[in-house]
């Protein structure tokens, strides 16, 4: 009789199992959470199904129950609440008053208990029954009703449902009772204020209430222990967050209300909606998405991104995610979602720094780029990981600058390197080409397709393309500059040489990125080279034939140039320069006489007392005639020749022996 009673209680009322699970509710309860009468016999049309039959085994969370603290939610797994046990010290006192109250709330059930259904009460199992109170805030979600077409607008404006707009925030009682050990909750639902104030009149002194007993003679009540409110929700240390509980109000304030003034906002829809408030000031786009990546809060300036500004954007968080349209910074390649920045700090629970993204805007077609910055969400009481939020910063504009200079800066490149008589290229890496100037074409008569990335090994010399090839591989494992002599074809058929030469360009890591390499045309300066080549081998066997030697010393006496024989000595060879002119000819002169006579002489020259000098002199056995002659050189100033000086002398020996 006493459980049908509370079927027509007018204040919504559950009864928990020991199973944390749906045992008994009231047709109140069917109206708070706007059950659809008429749903509730759609499997059984003739028979009659109340509440409890639509709700019996269902879980708090299910029911889209959820406790709230200073007007936010708070994560808490009404089923898990059996393993929230208090810590306790050595003498097992309870370490925390929140933590034994979710240990009252959700004891663990025993193999005996562990049933939905209501055990038969009687009088005798009621007779010793204790019963705990205690009263916590709780936000209580409702289903969206579905509606067709768009809102109505207001004032002008169209109206968009907002989340907390389907929630209701209520007192709910929650009461500890057993029957023959096994233990049950009833939990009561009450508004959070008196009807038609708009302050909430908790008071702020109260505690979990001391238990009572239920039989009592007539006119005995309740009796309550007050104190100071809680102030504390969970150990610093604690992983689990618990609501601060106080003391219920008797006579309570009536059943909470779905409807009502929306100006009279309860603390859950007031901290909601500041906190939107404060996310829709930030001007940049900013995301924040919980851990399972169900659930996400966009602020104003993210929604642009969306098609007519996000007012059509799909409810289900995935399909949320597919609407935008997330490109590589240089729009090459359009994201998909599992490469969103905010998926990615979700998964790895690391942050993101400076990371750039071209997003395309669909309502205007504008591609802007953004760079991002990426934060993992950590509460910081119990150091748990909650998600996951996003910043975007428009640098387009920066972007754009930085693009037309770098495009400015390429064609001034291509300009100046199209005005220099040499030809200029560049390579990737890995040594391909893949750009060259213009005078590459002109010389070569190759067009863009037929040079870049290609073979190109027929246009240098067969004899010369080994050695140049080698030393071009050489560089590109090493990074040392690139040095080769080649002939190269010109577009007539002509081959003509070429100095081939390349710097590696790298990175701030030292990472090579490209080469930059020229093409200098030396055929002229490699056909004098071999011509002067030939004429010294000319003069060399002349020197050679009529026995004579020629040499040249500076200003200090020492040898700078040797060419023939010295004094017919074989063992006298270039490796002379350096020596002093006395120094080499002191071993193989007869006497002092002719090196003092020799030194005199030379002395004289480079005074500039003579311009010609002759010196006889026996050597190994052997006469030369050594004819000395100053060495002329002038300044230049400003390229133009000034007042000549003797730089040394010119000496040049001759076998006399055969002729005296």
């Amino acid at each position: 009789m006493a459980f049908s009673t509370l079927q027509y209680l007018p204040v919504p009322l559950l009864v928990l199992s020991s199973l944390k699970t749906v045992a008994l509710a009231n047709e109140a309860l069917g109206r708070l959470l706007s059950l659809d009468r008429s749903a509730l016999n759609i499997e059984k049309p003739d028979a009659m199904q109340t509440v409890t039959d639509k709700l019996r085994g269902q879980t708090m969370s299910e029911l889209g129950i959820g406790m709230l603290q200073d007007g936010c939610p708070i994560s808490v797994n009404w089923e898990a609440g059996q393993d929230a046990r208090a810590n306790s010290n050595g003498d097992g006192k309870v370490l925390d008053e929140s933590k034994q109250m979710m240990q009252t709330i959700a004891p663990k059930a025993s193999s005996e208990s562990s049933k939905d259904a209501l055990t038969m009460a009687s009088k005798s199992n009621f007779a010793h029954t204790t019963v705990h109170d205690i009263c916590v805030d709780v936000i209580i979600s409702l289903e969206i009703p579905k509606i067709s077409g768009p809102l109505p607008p207001q004032d002008g404006k169209r109206f968009k449902r907002r989340p907390e707009d389907n929630a209701i925030q209520a007192s709910m009682t929650i009461s500890f009772w057993d029957i023959d050990g096994i233990p049950y909750y009833t939990l009561t639902f009450t508004s959070t204020r008196p009807n038609g104030s708009t302050n909430s009149n908790h008071s702020s002194y109260a505690e979990v209430c001391t238990s009572t007993e239920i039989i009592k003679p007539q006119g005995s009540g309740s009796s309550y222990s007050s104190g100071k409110r809680s102030q504390r929700s969970s150990n610093a240390g604690s992983a689990i967050a618990f609501p601060t509980t106080y003391r219920p109000h008797f006579p309570s304030y009536g059943p909470p209300s779905s409807g009502g003034d929306p100006l009279d906002s309860s603390s859950f829809l007031k901290v909601n909606q500041m906190k939107d408030a404060i996310l829709n000031s930030i001007t940049m786009p900013a995301y924040a998405m919980w851990k399972d990546e169900n659930f996400g809060i966009p602020n104003k300036a993210l929604l642009r991104f969306l098609p007519n500004k996000g007012e059509d954007a799909p409810i289900n968080h995935q399909e949320f995610l597919e609407q935008f349209q997330v490109y590589t910074e240089d729009f090459r390649r359009q994201l998909h979602v599992d490469e969103f920045p905010i998926v990615q700090v979700c998964r790895t629970r690391k942050p993101v720094t400076q990371k750039r993204l071209g997003i395309l805007i669909p309502d205007t077609g504008e591609k802007k780029v953004y760079e991002l910055t990426g934060e993992p969400i950590i509460d910081d009481r119990t150091q748990e990981f909650l998600g996951a939020i996003v910043i975007l910063k428009d640098i387009t504009v920066y972007t754009k600058r930085i693009a037309e200079q770098i495009e400015e800066n390429e064609r001034q490149f291509e300009y100046i390197t199209n005005l220099i008589p040499i030809i200029v290229w560049t390579t990737t890496p890995n040594g391909d080409h893949d750009w060259f100037s213009q005078r590459w074409y002109d010389y070569t008569g190759l067009t863009q397709d037929q040079s870049l990335g290609k073979d190109l090994s027929l246009l240098f010399h067969e004899e010369d393309i080994y050695e140049k090839d080698k030393r071009w591989q050489y560089s590109l494992a090493t990074g040392i500059e690139y040095n080769a002599e080649y002939r190269c074809k010109r577009h007539d058929g002509q081959w003509r040489w070429m100095l081939g030469q390349a710097v590696p360009f790298r990175d701030d890591t030292g990472k090579i990125i490209k080469w930059f390499g020229t093409c200098t045309d030396i055929h002229e300066l490699v056909e004098l080279r071999n011509s002067a080549k030939q004429m010294r081998e000319q003069l060399l066997r002349v020197l050679e034939h009529a026995q004579v030697t020629l040499w040249v010393i500076n200003r200090e006496k020492k040898l700078t140039m040797l060419e023939g024989g010295l004094l017919g000595d074989p063992a006298m060879t270039r490796k002379e320069l350096g020596k002093e002119i006395l120094e080499v000819f002191h071993n193989g002169l007869s006497g002092q006489k002719e090196m003092l006579e020799l030194r005199d002489k030379i002395d004289l020259i480079l005074d500039g007392n003579s311009a010609d000098e002759v010196v006889e002199m026996a050597y190994n056995g052997r006469w030369h005639r050594l004819r000395v002659m100053p060495l002329m050189a002038t300044d230049l100033l400003a390229g133009v020749e000034k007042n000549p000086y003797i730089d040394g002398v010119i000496g040049v020996n001759m076998d006399i022996t055969g002729r005296l």
